[in-house]
């Protein structure tokens, strides 16, 4: 299992960045991948676009 840098944003083998230096504690989830955060936020865009159409529907 690799240790994650939050200064560098990368992972790393070993308890110290080899770029920065920093000291690293182990990350058991990791960082969450941009696919994610995309299909988070693609989502609540989606579901706020249905409600405004639901509530548009409501008041006619």
């Amino acid at each position: 299992m690799s240790n994650w840098c939050d200064a560098c944003e990368r992972a790393e083998e070993g308890d110290v960045c080899a770029v920065c230096g920093a000291d690293l504690t182990p990350d058991v989830a990791g960082p969450v991948p941009w696919r994610w955060r995309f299909f988070i936020v693609a989502t609540v865009i989606y579901l706020g676009y249905r409600l405004y159409q639901l509530i548009a529907w409501l008041a006619h």
